[in-house]
């Protein structure tokens, strides 16, 4: 509290707190808040005598503490039996599906710190859906910024989006209303055959993007409404009040964060990292994107998943001279040839390069997690995968990246003043493809990674040629990914199995578990006592 700067009298607000908090404070720190919520003069001496790190341990999960700290390393079979031994409770081991994710291994996988701190921490994470479909490009009443993005809608009708607009933004004078389509969806035509009309969805998982005070935009404009409003029931008329009286520094302190925020989101800086394609530059910080629709087959209706993707980039592994797509298997080769495991190296590369450690390594299990749950809400009969006839899921992934099949040669050249890619690609001798990349990403975004990695360290006015076994994407690759990885990751999260390529669906959807693990030690507090 001392941290925060609160009243020390004011203990609503922490009441709060220690009421959501049972299970995830340790018992010392209950004992300390129960103390406070009280008063006592004792308690005020300990949470002044608080530093930032005893702050952080009572903020943090305890499952999170214990595995950044006390856990080094061991065998999948006896990681649960240590963090119970550690006092980490059952509750929050299964709102994380810590237990699912280690059923998914071999009782003798090796599970290092970071495995497991990386696990924890992106599935605690606060994560946000961005959904377009069909219907979202239709047309529709939205509230838009001066510049024609969309602030907030759809709506049905003007008269609706005039009265949220009066309600929400009253005292705005850079909006306005107006008649237009929503986001679109890019990738329609990349489906196999059988689904259902108009069933088509592309599905962003985001993380938060960075906040101003500890609060998005939105979030400040409703504190500022909250002031206005909680003295107008009251009687005063902020307004009246002279510039220097306590609420309209307030309320000045609050505006100017907003409008801080406000400019940094019309100028892009809306989150850390996209997702690759330049199509969608509009959503920030993408932890993966899923592609899927529904198909019907004897009176059922499933969600069919078309691809489930990271955002652009490559991550792999090094060891012994040796490169490996995942942590495990360099970590089974260590074993194998007495290497310690200080000597692997992780290697990234395009926007996966920017994005938090505990998100990189868990975008498959994040995706998995999600659209278990989508299926659920939706009341979906199960989940399936689209394949070509007589093909498995990794197989039909494979094929549909397989650029032999559409060129013959691709060509990229770095302009000669090396700020941009010339983008060409020929069947024969024909152009099919002619664009202009400004980053390597929007290279790979046009023609794949193979393409964007050979491109990449090009002198200006240099051309880098991919032609034969070259335009072959990643095959093993994928069929590993659809064939293997993420039916487990289905199996272990849903606890259900897989039958003729189809996971039923039943239960109910899991509750989340809230965490803050964005910003510093001050802002998680006040987040959480928001």
């Amino acid at each position: 509290r001392t941290l925060l700067g609160l009243p020390v009298s004011s203990n609503t607000a922490l009441a709060k707190v220690l009421a959501a908090s049972e299970t995830i404070f340790d018992a010392p720190v209950l004992e300390m808040l129960q103390a406070a919520k009280t008063g006592t003069p004792a308690t005020v001496a300990q949470t002044t005598a608080m530093n930032v790190e005893d702050a952080a341990k009572a903020i943090y999960s305890k499952l999170d503490q214990v595995a950044s700290t006390a856990f080094t390393g061991m065998k999948a079979q006896g990681v649960l039996n240590f963090l119970s031994k550690q006092g980490v409770k059952k509750a929050e081991i299964e709102a994380v599906g810590l237990g699912e994710w280690l059923a998914g291994m071999k009782p003798t996988d090796k599970v290092t710190r970071d495995d497991l701190t990386g696990f924890v921490r992106a599935n605690m994470v606060e994560t946000e859906d961005v959904v377009l479909s069909e219907e979202s490009e239709k047309r529709a009443w939205f509230i838009t910024y001066t510049d024609g993005s969309a602030l907030a809608g759809p709506f049905q009708s003007e008269e609706e989006a005039i009265g949220e607009a009066e309600e929400s933004y009253p005292d705005r004078d850079d909006i306005d209303i107006q008649f237009k389509k929503g986001g679109e969806v890019q990738f329609k035509s990349y489906t196999e055959p059988n689904a259902d009309p108009g069933s088509y969805r592309e599905m962003f998982v985001t993380a938060p993007s960075k906040k101003v005070d500890g609060r998005t935009f939105k979030e400040l404009e409703a504190a500022q409404l909250k002031i206005i409003n909680d003295n107008k029931k009251n009687g005063v008329d902020v307004w009246a009040l002279s510039a220097d009286h306590p609420t309209r520094i307030e309320l000045s302190r609050l505006s100017g964060l907003a409008e801080s925020k406000w400019h940094n989101d019309r100028e892009g800086i809306k989150g850390e990292w996209q997702d690759g394609h330049s199509q969608y530059s509009e959503i920030s910080n993408p932890v993966v994107r899923i592609r899927f629709n529904t198909e019907t087959r004897d009176g059922k209706i499933y969600l069919r998943i078309e691809e489930m993707q990271g955002p652009s980039g490559d991550q792999w592994f090094t060891v012994g001279g040796q490169k490996f797509d995942q942590r495990s298997q360099a970590t089974k080769y260590a074993d194998e040839h007495g290497i310690n495991y200080t000597e692997i190296k992780k290697h990234l590369d395009g926007n996966q390069a920017k994005m938090p450690s505990y998100l990189q390594e868990n975008i498959y299990n994040l995706g998995v997690k999600r659209i278990i749950a989508y299926a659920k809400e939706q009341g979906f009969d199960g989940i399936t995968f689209a394949t070509k006839p007589g093909r498995t899921a990794g197989e039909t992934q494979a094929d549909r990246y397989d650029l032999r099949k559409q060129v013959d040669t691709i060509a990229v050249t770095r302009t000669g003043d090396g700020a941009a890619y010339m983008v060409k690609a020929y069947k024969g001798a024909t152009p099919v493809l002619e664009k202009t990349a400004n980053n390597i990403s929007e290279v790979e975004g046009f023609v794949g990674k193979n393409a964007a990695r050979k491109a990449e360290g090009l002198a200006p006015g240099r051309t880098a040629k991919i032609q034969g076994e070259d335009l072959a994407i990643g095959g093993e690759g994928l069929k590993q990914l659809y064939d293997n990885q993420l039916p487990k990751m289905f199996e272990a999260y849903s606890k259900e199995k897989m039958v003729d390529g189809v996971l039923p669906i039943t239960g109910k959807v899991p509750e989340s578990f809230p965490l803050f693990y964005q910003g510093s030690v001050e802002s998680q507090m006040v987040s959480a006592l928001n």
